[in-house]
């Protein structure tokens, strides 16, 4: 069973004319559409999943815009080529306070995902930091909901929407499994289009709608 944030499916918004822009147009944007740093990409597509712009909105950013996205594009403008740390992404963040709330995880992959669980549960958005060397700027992805096998109230994956990767029909275009494949091991699988990646999770933010309380 698959439980994704009901933005991304067409149709399951109870207030259809607030969107009614972005309807079978999917949030994925890629590197090199507006920035090749993913992380602030992904909080370019969180942003039109949670409804606070359109895509249209977004893609006039690299020719100028007034109001609360101008200093989030000059903040993005700065990890343009060299990637994003956690602090920048958190940064990018704070240029939308008042628009998106946000709450940031940082550690072991199992604290991480955990936190990413309950996020995504409590109707969240939850962006993952990844990484193979966790010294290293990771990997940013969006995740977007969760996926539960057999009937189990366990997830089993991390359903995530990654910039690098096509996205195709569904709504997200890579898993991150959250069963370690050996009893010892200290990595993730995280299952690609293309390959599958062994991965730590070292970051985990949460994003929801400016107002949304946070315990």
């Amino acid at each position: 069973m698959k439980s994704l944030h009901l933005q991304l499916v067409a149709g399951l918004h109870d207030q259809p004319s607030q969107h009614y822009r972005q309807r079978f147009r999917p949030p994925r944007l890629s590197p090199g559409s507006l920035d090749d740093s993913c992380g602030a990409l992904c909080v370019l597509m969180s942003l039109m999943v949670l409804g606070v712009a359109t895509r249209d909105q977004i893609g006039q950013l690299p020719y100028g815009t007034e109001g609360r996205l101008h200093r989030t594009w000059e903040r993005m403008s700065e990890s343009f080529f060299v990637g994003a740390y956690s602090f920048d992404v958190v940064e990018i963040l704070e240029t939308l306070s008042g628009a998106v709330a946000y709450r940031e995880m940082n550690g072991t992959t199992s604290r991480c995902t955990r936190f990413a669980v309950e996020q995504l549960d409590a109707g969240s958005l939850v962006i993952l930091g990844l990484g193979a060397v966790p010294a290293l700027p990771p990997r940013w992805s969006l995740a977007v909901g969760t996926e539960r096998v057999g009937g189990t109230s366990e997830p089993s994956s991390l359903l995530c929407l990654d910039p690098v990767y096509p996205a195709e029909i569904a709504p997200f275009n890579a898993r991150l499994s959250l069963r370690y494949p050996q009893r010892r091991a200290r990595q993730l699988h995280y299952v690609t289009p293309s390959a599958v990646l062994s991965l730590y999770c070292c970051h985990a933010i949460a994003i929801a709608p400016a107002g949304k309380a946070y315990e």
